[in-house]
Formats: structure tokens, sequence, C-alpha cells
């Protein structure tokens, strides 16, 4: 797009002018004085947002420091579009960009839907330099030029995007999660006045090892494998970035992330495996299934009543005997028996879920692609 090309109050921009690379960098990360570390891997494509991430704890060497709105960039492997947008204070891979915007020239909710469009992807592939690893250097990316809408464009382009992607994701959320409460408090009368300690429905798994003497071929998954909203753990990682405690688990068990409960990280394993401590292993007593249990587990009800116990502002982290006095609806025989059988039927639709959310999703970067090309801003 050439400059007499461009809609009214658009300019050509340097990248190095409307956004700033914040390089304060971390030598010893167990001494940051923060809880979280995102590495590259706990980055998705499609998305804004970090729902998975690790601890200073689980990595060595030198790191960057981050800020809320900032915006994570992985400049390593450009071509997979992975980015996410800080919401607490932590420490990243050194292979990402820790991006910050101009505020003058752009906008700080648009930044990370400018740096998704096709427009900076073309050109970050273009730039990236190495065959097995591509990467972007910044200072080469700090003199590229790319096309920018006006201020007040922006702010409606950024608004207009977190609208659509929230929906996106609140819709993903519910039109499953909402099911499972309503399965579970359907099936009976009698649960609306009778209730149970979580305690009387599982047990809190304690079996635990050293994650560096466990055989290199075990699963083993951190809160970085748990994506909120799903119900299946599929993801899982192997011993070497995990040296601590680990909690032994089974396929069946539930495992419910304590750091964050907001995020629902909430999910049934299916296969044998370790923890780490931020993850609970609750394994489901015989008169209750692992999907009522899930079901319970993930429920808007028991998130609310886990919030109230919950201990700390930026990562708050619920404690388990807390998590398990919490009382929930008591079903009986036939009623477990009857919600295990719709959650089952529910659950297998998962995939069906997980490929409306990327149709969505392509929705989602054509409505973008539309807007940054100008077709709302002329």
């Amino acid at each position: 797009m050439t400059k007499s090309s461009l809609p009214q109050g658009w300019s050509l921009v340097k990248f190095g002018d409307l956004a700033e690379s914040i390089t304060e960098r971390v030598d010893d990360p167990k001494a940051a004085g923060v809880e979280i570390y995102v590495g590259l891997e706990h980055l998705d494509s499609d998305t804004t947002k970090i729902s998975r991430f690790g601890t200073p704890d689980d990595v060595e060497a030198s790191k960057l420091r981050f800020y809320p709105g900032d915006v994570i960039y992985a400049r390593r492997r450009a071509y997979q579009r992975k980015l996410g947008v800080a919401e607490v204070e932590g420490i990243c891979s050194a292979h990402a960009l820790v991006l910050r915007a101009r505020p003058d020239v752009c906008v700080p909710e648009f930044l990370p839907y400018f740096l998704q469009s096709d427009q900076f992807h073309e050109r970050a592939l273009s730039i990236s330099v190495g065959s097995l690893s591509p990467t972007i250097n910044w200072k080469t990316l700090v003199a590229q030029q790319f096309v920018l809408p006006p201020v007040a464009v922006q702010r409606s382009i950024a608004k207009a995007m977190s609208t659509l992607e929230c929906t996106r994701d609140l819709y993903f959320e519910i039109e499953t999660a909402t099911l499972r409460t309503a399965i579970v408090l359907a099936a009976g009368p009698s649960n609306l006045i009778l209730k149970e300690r979580v305690d009387s429905l599982c047990e809190n798994v304690r079996s635990s090892s050293l994650g560096r003497e466990l055989d290199s071929a075990q699963h083993v998954v951190g809160l970085e494998h748990m994506t909120s909203g799903e119900v299946f753990q599929k993801q899982f990682g192997d011993n070497t970035s995990v040296s601590g405690v680990v909690t032994k688990f089974a396929r069946g068990d539930v495992l419910y992330g304590k750091l964050r409960p907001n995020l629902r990280k909430v999910s049934i394993a299916t296969f044998d495996g370790y923890c780490t401590t931020e993850i609970l292993a609750l394994r489901p007593r015989k008169i209750c299934s692992s999907e009522v249990l899930h079901a319970i587990l993930s429920s808007k009800f028991v998130l609310n009543e886990v919030l109230k116990f919950s201990k700390g502002t930026k990562m708050p982290r619920v404690n388990p005997g807390d998590l398990m006095s919490i009382e929930v609806p008591r079903l009986n025989d036939e009623q477990l028996r009857s919600a295990s059988v719709q959650l089952r039927a529910l659950n297998s639709m998962e995939e069906k879920r997980v490929a409306s959310y990327q149709r969505s999703s392509e929705l989602i970067r054509a409505a973008r692609e539309s807007l940054l090309n100008g077709q709302s801003g002329k």
C-alpha cells in the first residue's frame, strides 16, 4: 500500500515509532520476586490471552521482566503467531519480545491485534533469520515500516476485536460449562436442600515423588499444560523442567489448578502421570464418577465458594482443605448414574466444540484483516 492509496488519516510508521522493546533482564529467575514465568510454550495463536504459565522455579538462565499491559511476542518461530497480553508482573523467555506501545502513536489495546495481522506476520517472516528456529532481530524489526490507522480508528478496532474475542471465549466456556452444572442441579429436587462436602466425593491424592527422579518417559502435567474450559487433559511434558515434588495421578482422576482458580483449570486425566505442586489430583470415590466430579468442581457455584477462601491478590491460591470442605448438592445413587450418563454424552461432543471455536477464530481473523485494511476507517 503506497502513501497515495492509504485511507484518509492512515500513515506509514516505523515499528520503533509505534512500540518499544522492554529489555529489563532478570539473571536469577528464582530471585525475581514474581510468581509466574511465561515461556514460548505457554503462548497460543489466535488469542491475546495467556491461559498457561509456569513458575520461576521451573527455569534457569537470564529472562525478561514484563509488566501488566505488556505484549509478550514469540520472536522465535514467528510463523506460529504466538503472543499474549500480560495481566500481572512476571518474567518470560528471552526468545520473546516484551513490547510496549508508544501511546501517542499506537493505542496499547490495539498493539496485540496489529501484531496478529497479516501485514505484520508476513513482514515478520521475511525478516526472520535462521533455518531450524527462525528468529526476528529487534534491530531489523525496529526499522520496518507499516500502515497504521489514526488513534481514533485504532481504539475502535481494538474495542471491536476485544468484543469478538470475549464473545467467542465466553460462548466456548458457557456452551458446555452451563450444561454440566444444569445436569447436576437437575438430577433431583432433593439436591436443593441436602448437601455434602467435596471430600465425601473424592480424595486428595498424596502419593509424591521428586521430578528429577522420574523416568524420562513419564508424563508430567504442569499448569502450563492445562487450558481453561477443556474437559480432558491431553497435554503433558516430561521431567526435564521439573526437579521438585510431583504427585502421582491415574487416568480418570480430576486435576484441579489451585493457583488462580478463576481460570477454571479443571480436567479429567486421560493417562497416568504426575502433576506439579500447583495442581491437586482428586480421585473420585466409588459413589461418584469422574464426569460428575469434574462438573461439580468446574461449576460457577464451586468457583464462587473457592474465591471466598483464596489467599493472595495478584496470584490467589486455594488451600486444599478449604476446597474439600465446600458443600455441594447431594445426589443419590440413581441421580449420580443419570448425571454420569448425560455428562458422558456431553463430553463426547468436546471435539465438535473445539471445532466450533476454531471456526469462530477464523471469522475473527477475517474481521481483523478487514478492519486493518482500512475498510472501516475510510
